[in-house]
């Protein structure tokens, strides 16, 4: 192996981990940064209600006769004590005012709501939508209309809920003493949480501008790490093949090339491999990552077209070299450790959002196809340990849908015959690797003829994490789910 092409394909590697890496905290910075906002939104809504109830309480208590805050000698009797019939009547008349002030505090409120809600129209009209989770967290931009419906939804409930709250908090104004003490006493604890709110919301401000500032950093270190991707391509010696155009199915190359890339040192095909598997991490699991994100260095073409085709020309590569278990086997190792460390994001939207997407038309299949040739390099080596592994991993990836895409499709590889995982590992002998392969998932009846060990590991990492998409897309959109050979 020449110097030169052990540099280049270290080289690759290092920058796609790295761009993925980046592409990664930009995602992690965008969901912070839009949390953060969020909070500030509701932290200025409460401070603008607060200066409106502070300037209604004092000026109720301001205008206070004397008579609300002292006994006149006229409401006495002429032994000295409080006509009681007086006494009710200022009572009455305290209380009434009290539920006069109330009142005028729930319109200025509502007036309030409104305005909030307007201008959260009004910036959605101009800027991008989320479109946040179950958990109200962000996971990607809206991409179409009803998206922009959910997140503005998302954005008005917000707003009411926090509305709702301060008109519920409101009505301790009925609670204070009918005396202009009372109302003045109730002013100033008003204040008091007021600022409570600025120093909560000069915390979230800066806490905002620090991960607005990691999102640029990160993007830019990500467009970086591409150029230098993008380098290493165009250094990359001629019988590597990293060119090609940017297609939804998977072609073999002319007669040629295909045996030059069969001839790539392991080396090269690792480190193809693993740039392969961070780029598809990228583009399926870090799309908020790489919303908006874009280049004004004419050597650098980061369109998503300019990204797939690189991608899928080094899977075409690594498909002639035979070595596309390699990409599966990166990408369990990588998302793995991500799972056990909380879980990587959704990989895909509903059903609806995907439909014409043209990253799920490109990579979907290499997807498929990368996994299920790792699954069948296990299977015929007998590894049941590891099938489990694999299948967990495509299950809580992708759901049933993916897991069984991938048990269906068969290797490219020749000596596979093109037999699938289940149908190599029944050819070894290996029988309790086939029913696994064939029936899964197991059921609790099914898992008690195995020893645990068989299973796969219990605790942490993808074994215990909850499935984050489904991949009916695969299934329902004409998508192909086994690449064409």
């Amino acid at each position: 192996m020449a110097p030169k092409e052990r540099q280049v394909a270290a080289l690759l590697a290092e920058r796609a981990q790295q761009f993925c890496d980046a592409v990664a905290l930009r995602r992690e910075s965008i969901a912070t940064s839009d949390r953060f906002y969020r909070d500030l939104m509701v932290y200025q809504w409460r401070l603008e209600a607060l200066d409106a109830r502070i300037a209604a309480v004092a000026a109720t208590a301001a205008s206070m006769p004397p008579t609300a805050t002292a006994i006149a000698p006229s409401d006495t009797c002429p032994g000295g004590t409080q006509d009681s019939s007086t006494g009710s009547a200022m009572g009455a008349a305290t209380k009434s005012q009290h539920t006069e002030l109330l009142d005028y505090v729930l319109v200025a409120l509502q007036e309030q709501r409104c305005a909030a809600v307007a201008a959260l129209e009004e910036r959605a009209a101009h800027y991008a939508v989320g479109a946040p989770a179950a958990t109200g967290r962000l996971e990607q931009m809206s991409i179409d209309e009803a998206d922009r419906q959910r997140g503005m939804e998302y954005l008005r409930a917000l707003a009411q809920d926090t509305y709702d709250e301060i008109a519920d908090e409101a009505h301790e104004i009925l609670e204070v003493p009918p005396s202009e003490s009372g109302l003045r006493a109730l002013c100033a604890a008003l204040k008091r949480r007021r600022d409570f709110w600025h120093g909560q919301m000069e915390e979230t401000f800066a806490a905002w501008q620090q991960a607005t500032e990691r999102m640029h950093r990160a993007g830019e270190e990500a467009l970086v790490n591409w150029g230098s991707v993008t380098a290493a391509v165009r250094a990359a010696p001629h019988g590597w093949q990293l060119s090609g155009p940017c297609t939804g199915t998977i072609t073999a190359g002319s007669a040629a090339a295909t045996r030059q890339q069969q001839d790539l040192p392991s080396e090269v095909l690792q480190a193809l491999a693993t740039a392969s598997a961070r780029c598809l991490e990228a583009e399926l699991l870090e799309t908020l990552g790489l919303s908006g994100l874009c280049t004004g260095a004419q050597d650098v073409d980061f369109s998503r077209e300019a990204r797939l085709a690189l991608l899928t020309s080094m899977l075409k590569c690594l498909k002639a070299a035979e070595a596309l278990h390699r990409v599966g086997e990166a990408l369990l190792q990588a998302l793995a450790s991500r799972a056990a460390c909380g879980g990587p994001p959704s990989l895909c939207c509903p059903l609806r959002n995907w439909t014409g997407n043209s990253t799920i038309e490109a990579l979907g299949p290499w997807l498929i196809a990368s996994l299920a040739e790792s699954l069948c390099d296990v299977a015929r080596r007998g590894d049941i340990r590891r099938s489990s592994d694999i299948l967990r991993f495509c299950s809580t990836l992708g759901g049933s849908a993916l897991a069984n895409s991938v048990r269906a499709t068969a290797s490219t590889v020749r000596s596979n015959r093109g037999l699938t995982a289940g149908q190599l590992a029944s050819v070894a002998g290996f029988t309790r690797m086939a029913r696994l392969l064939k029936e899964w998932p197991p059921t609790d009846d099914d898992r008690s003829q195995y020893k645990a060990s068989d299973w796969g590991s219990t605790g942490g990492g993808i074994a215990a994490a909850k499935p984050f998409g489904q991949l009916e897309w695969l299934l329902g959109l004409g998508v192909k789910t086994t690449p064409d050979q």
